[in-house]
This record gives C-alpha cells, structure tokens and sequence, in this order.
C-alpha cells in the first residue's frame, strides 16, 4: 500500500538513491595505496615504470646493507639520474656509478640489481670503516677512503647534498 505522507515518501526516496549510489561509488573509488617513500621518490624523478623496477631492487638491497633506502635512491638520482645505462668519464657504471674494479670478472654493472647490490656493499664498507659516520661514508663512495682518511675529510658538498648537514 502506498505511503501518502509527503515527508515519509521523501525520507524513502532519499534512503533509495542513496543506497543505490553507494555501491556505485564504491565501486569506482579504487582503495589508496599506502604510501611508499621510495618509489614516490623515484616516480618524481624518473617514472612510474622505474619506480616499478627499482623500488624493490632498492629497498631489498639497502636492507640487506642496513643503509637507508631512501638515501640509496637520493644516490642513484644524483650519480646516473636513474639511467641504468650511465657511464661516467672516470669508467664508473650504472645506476650507482660503479667503477669496474671493484666488481669480478665478468659482473654486468649495467644490470640495476648487480649494479644497486656492488653500490650498497661498497657505501656500507665505507661508512663501517667511518664507524658508522655517514658523511664520512658518503664522501669515501665519491672520493675515496684514502682521501677522506688522510685529509680528515667529515663532510663533503656531496654528502651535504644528500644529507643534510652534518650534526656537530
């Protein structure tokens, strides 16, 4: 039996267009993604199908060094501006800028993996050497632990760039 009252039918009707506008919406609304430090970095800067190859890569790498993934991807954007392909005047390679010696025989430094795993090695060898001093670290991967060591290097305009400035 239909409703007469106004007010009711009006109630009704709303409550009808609403629940058959819901699932409609919800359908369409697509959930978030949480938000990803690193591949919202490397999406900035180079892509959304880069990010997609080299957010994992970097991520797992960096954990396996204990190196903060997000200065790994700061590193890559400032040695090769994410070009896997790279290779600078001083026969550095990469994504990290890896120079030939110090992978074996046969390394394909233009693999992003290779390449990520030779950088992170190399960075934790340094800043382990530094006790744990990241500036230090930094300005070894650029420059060399001789130099830093033998001048007493604490930060250089390549660390600052990609930390900050050192704490006193």
């Amino acid at each position: 039996m239909p409703t007469r009252n106004p007010l009711k039918r009006a109630f009704l009707a709303l409550a009808l267009a609403l629940a058959l506008a819901m699932p409609a919406t919800a359908a369409t609304k697509a959930p978030t993604p949480p938000t990803d430090p690193i591949h919202a970095y490397i999406v900035q800067h180079a892509g959304t199908a880069k990010a997609k190859a080299y957010a994992p890569i970097v991520k797992a790498k960096a954990a396996k060094y204990k190196l903060p993934p997000l200065l790994i991807a700061k590193i890559i954007k400032l040695e090769s501006d994410f070009n896997p392909r790279e290779t600078s005047h001083m026969d550095a390679l990469g994504l990290m800028q890896v120079r030939k010696g110090h992978a074996k025989r046969g390394e394909n430094l233009y693999d992003p993996s290779t390449n990520i795993d030779f950088g992170c090695r190399i960075l934790r060898e340094y800043v382990d050497e530094f006790n744990g001093d990241l500036h230090r670290g930094l300005s070894a991967y650029l420059h060399g632990p001789i130099y830093v060591a033998s001048r007493g290097v604490r930060s250089t305009r390549y660390s600052r760039m990609l930390l900050g400035a050192p704490k006193k």
